[in-house]
């Protein structure tokens, strides 16, 4: 597949501009487990070093062609259990521009890729609330199986949401 999109990291970003605009959006924030406040360059600076401070992986997403920061990969809970490691990941294209163009999917290939080939992990986990039926299809097109369900009450939404949990395993990626 020609890839149109590619990994980078925060160091390489000129700016957080295109990141602050689509991360002080709610629709982009709709069908995501948590919701964002508004945001600062402050607030994404400290989250971006949070996540390297408890040891997560978390990269932007780049539109190869103009490089435009469109999106984020988190890599994050990993474990060794039974000789068998596993991590789980989280996805988002923020940029609404580039919405509707199976990138979501591309960036989950990009991803299972990462964390089979790269990390060397067995076992790949991800979630969704069940209203995003476009994160629902792209797991499973990209191989994952539902794993299971559960509802849990969200505070920054102050409500209870349904969670699918996705599951795929190293042999049955190709």
């Amino acid at each position: 597949m020609n890839r149109r999109i590619e990994l980078s990291t925060f160091e390489e970003l000129k700016n957080y501009d295109s990141y602050l605009n689509w991360l002080n959006d709610p629709e982009v924030f709709k069908y995501l487990e948590s919701n964002s406040r508004k945001s600062s360059i402050s607030d994404i600076q400290d989250y971006i070093n949070l996540q390297k401070e408890n040891g997560h992986i978390f990269l932007p997403v780049i539109y190869k062609s103009n490089g435009d920061h469109i999106g984020n990969l988190k890599i994050y809970n990993f474990n060794e259990e039974n000789n068998l490691k596993s991590c789980e990941y989280s996805r988002v294209i923020g940029n609404k521009s580039y919405w509707g163009k199976g990138l979501g999917y591309e960036l989950g290939l990009l991803a299972l890729a990462y964390c089979f080939n790269i990390l060397r992990v067995d076992i790949v986990e991800a979630g969704c609330v069940s209203s995003n039926i476009a994160a629902i299809k792209s797991n499973l097109k990209i191989g994952f199986k539902e794993s299971h369900k559960i509802t849990k009450f969200v505070e920054q939404k102050n409500k209870k949401e349904e969670i699918i949990r996705f599951k795929i395993l190293r042999s049955d990626f190709t």
